[in-house]
């Protein structure tokens, strides 16, 4: 990290005092404050584009407010429009240096179109690095990009995979025998019931401080759902394994705060998948 920021001061300050040089005519002060508000312009030109991806990124969040925000808008909207402290400051003191420039000298856009145009296209430069680099564009909620970003390294995926290959292929039947019985008669039907452990495992974590505790529970959802979806593609992809499991989702409280009777859930699936049974 410390060599990250060495690199990045020093390419800010070659960059910074080359465009300084471009303009230079009989004051290097005048010329770096030139520029200053060249970059100024620049950085809230960003910050304008960072509002706007971050607004896209609440209407695209808004598809997953019943599944992974408990149907909490005012939570999406908060964590999407976020900004750091770093990027907060930047912000104010641009908004400041622009508010003081419009009372002193007026149009802040039409003085720096006037400047030299590769000054200006070097500060547009240091703008980007600066953004980039005090995570201007970072937002805390975006679970379609997530989803993609984490290419099966996410916490989800991994417990999924974990919980297959250590437990669940092992006690999984490893034929599908069965017996028809005597003719047609209306028998009992038992099925073996296990439940996922690792979820009750993320459940605990989620019940102390940790570092990374704050991060798990803003993302439950999106955790829990990929564990699922992760855990049922295993489960279809090996043959050893295929058909010979199903997995049932369900909440432990209804909508009015009543526990749920697991029974009543297996049975109504079994009606579903083996009516002729029932």
């Amino acid at each position: 990290m410390t060599v990250y920021i060495l690199l990045i001061t020093a390419i800010s300050i070659i960059i910074i005092g080359v465009s300084v040089r471009l303009i230079y005519k009989d004051s290097y002060l005048k010329a770096f404050i030139d520029n200053l508000t060249t970059f100024v312009v620049c950085f809230m030109m960003l910050t304008l584009g960072s509002v706007m991806l971050r607004m896209i990124s609440f209407l695209a969040e808004l598809e997953y407010l019943k599944s992974h925000h408990d149907n909490q808008v005012k939570k999406i909207l908060t964590h999407t429009f976020e900004f750091n402290i770093t990027s907060i400051v930047f912000i104010v003191i641009c908004c400041l240096y622009i508010l003081m420039f419009a009372i002193r000298k007026g149009d802040i856009l039409s003085y720096t179109r006037a400047l030299d145009s590769m000054s200006n296209i070097l500060m547009i430069l240091l703008s980007i690095i600066v953004s980039q680099s005090i995570g201007l564009f970072r937002c805390e909620f975006n679970s379609i990009y997530k989803s993609s970003a984490a290419a099966g390294v996410d916490y989800g995926t991994g417990m999924a995979h974990n919980y297959y290959y250590g437990y669940l292929r092992i006690i999984l039947l490893s034929d599908g025998t069965s017996n028809s019985g005597e003719g047609n008669k209306r028998r009992p039907v038992y099925i073996v019931v296990e439940g996922a452990t690792p979820v009750l495992t993320f459940y605990e974590v989620l019940q102390h401080a940790h570092k990374h505790t704050d991060t798990y529970k803003n993302n439950r959802h999106l955790i829990i759902a990929a564990f699922y979806k992760t855990l049922q593609d295993l489960l279809n992809e090996n043959a050893e394994s295929r058909d010979t499991c199903e997995l049932v989702y369900f909440k432990d409280y209804d909508d009015d705060d009543k526990k749920v009777n697991i029974g009543e859930i297996l049975l109504e699936r079994i009606r579903k998948e083996a009516p002729n049974c029932y």
